[in-house]
């Protein structure tokens, strides 16, 4: 199925799986494209989670004539500037400063492009645009690329040697100057990035739950998107927020429900155990008793019994101190009571 009956299922029948197969489709680069922009790998995770969350909830105004991939890239370059407008504003001026001059450090031609990539790919045409991002960046043939813009195969490689000519000007421009042959290798080797195995779950987690919190609350949402910018920047944000505090949540619960399954299976291990020891210990108590009411009867005793039934008490007793042992070995698995007992019961 093509991008756009997925999306057409997704927003008419509400598919999860249609949602999920996108998610898979497109996580790599989107994710990509948020890890160029903002170098912390978790605040490119946040960036990534937000543009799948604004396309679950915006999948029905998408423009059916609009290509997904030049949605996606588009709402990750915004995503991606206000995280980076919010991150600057808990770091003083210059420290800002500093990081920027950082990243701009040239060494390797990547290294010198990475961070003006997703900028000068704005600045081309939507068509241009597009043909680079399926060619290079979904490693799409020609032929795959051409049916996506509908054109033939030989307009879709003139439109992308148009468009990789323009991106070199604008390297050199910015005083990176690359020849056509580095250009496509650097963007065949080095555009793409596997996300995190995690991320895809929690994204489609995520989903889930902004659009039960989406359904819910359909009537704030119509209030939210007549109140002013500031207002609706701030319903934005605690959306955000709290979408975020339950996928922590989730998360967090699903790990303490684990150590509290591992905890209660060691708790019944060591409960076992003590059970057996209790009984071994009153059975050994039970035969060293009755071997000692044998050994106080004499005239039911046959001659030169009692020193066979002394060593046999001794045998018992012996067993039993070692089951004490074993008790004390075993600290955990110790009843409180059992203090409480003197040593004759």
């Amino acid at each position: 199925m093509s991008d756009h009956d997925l999306l057409q299922r997704y927003v008419h029948d509400g598919s999860q799986t249609a949602f999920a197969e996108l998610v898979a489709r497109h996580l790599d680069l989107v994710y990509s494209a948020a890890r160029r922009q903002v170098h912390p790998a978790q605040l490119a995770e946040e960036v990534t989670q937000s543009v799948f969350l604004d396309l679950s909830r915006d999948a029905a105004r998408i423009h059916p004539g609009t290509p997904l991939v030049a949605w996606l890239h588009l709402v990750t370059r915004r995503t991606a500037i206000d995280a980076i407008r919010r991150e600057s504003r808990r770091h003083s001026r210059e420290q800002a400063a500093s990081e920027i001059a950082a990243m701009k450090t040239p060494s390797a031609d990547w290294t010198r492009i990475e961070p003006l990539l997703d900028e000068a790919l704005q600045t081309l045409d939507e068509p241009d645009r597009c043909a680079l991002l399926l060619r290079y960046f979904e490693n799409k043939s020609l032929r795959e690329v051409g049916e996506t813009l509908g054109t033939s195969d030989d307009a879709a490689q003139k439109r992308i040697s148009r468009a990789l000519e323009r991106l070199r000007a604008r390297f050199a421009r910015a005083g990176v100057t690359l020849t056509s042959a580095g250009l496509i290798a650097d963007l065949s080797a080095q555009a793409i990035v596997s996300a995190p195995a995690v991320l895809g779950p929690l994204i489609a987690s995520a989903t889930v739950i902004s659009s039960a919190l989406l359904s819910s609350s359909a009537t704030a949402v119509a209030r939210i998107l007549v109140t002013t910018p500031v207002q609706k920047f701030f319903a934005v944000f605690f959306a955000a927020a709290l979408a975020g505090g339950i996928i922590y949540q989730t998360v967090t619960t699903q790990r303490q429900r684990a150590a509290l399954i591992a905890a209660q299976a060691h708790f019944n291990r060591s409960s076992q155990e003590l059970a057996d020891l209790q009984h071994a210990t009153q059975a050994t108590r039970r035969r060293a008793l009755a071997l000692q009411t044998e050994l106080a009867r004499p005239s039911l005793t046959t001659p030169g019994a009692e020193p066979a039934m002394a060593a046999e008490i001794a045998a018992w007793f012996a067993r039993l101190e070692k089951l004490k042992t074993l008790v004390a070995q075993h600290p955990s698995a110790a009843i409180p009571e059992m203090s409480l007992l003197s040593e004759k019961d």
